[in-house]
């Protein structure tokens, strides 16, 4: 049985580069910068959104200040990292409230 090469155009050390660079990201943005206030309030039923949008902006902050230092071309990844951060924070919130 022979298995299909695997081809990218994505060199793979680079994207462990910048894998390891959003989990650091994370990291600093989650445990280090998030306070209480955002971590409780961003999963209320009811005044969540001021609590999100300023846990989210620290991410966004820590994800432009990162890649501005490592690879300034590529500022852009950190309004995409903000996206996805806001809406998936959003929804765990939602069932956290929702659900328990």
């Amino acid at each position: 049985m022979s298995f299909p090469s695997l081809s990218s155009s994505v060199a793979l050390g680079a994207l462990v580069g910048w894998m390891l660079l959003l989990t650091l990201k994370h990291v600093i943005a989650d445990f280090v910068l998030q306070s209480s206030w955002m971590a409780i309030g961003k999963d209320q039923k009811t005044g969540w959104a001021m609590p999100l949008l300023a846990h989210c902006l620290v991410h966004l902050a820590v994800a432009t200040t990162l890649i501005l230092i490592i690879a300034p071309k590529f500022w852009f990844i950190a309004v995409i990292d903000f996206v996805i951060h806001i809406t998936v924070d959003r929804a765990k919130g939602f069932c956290a409230s929702k659900f328990g």
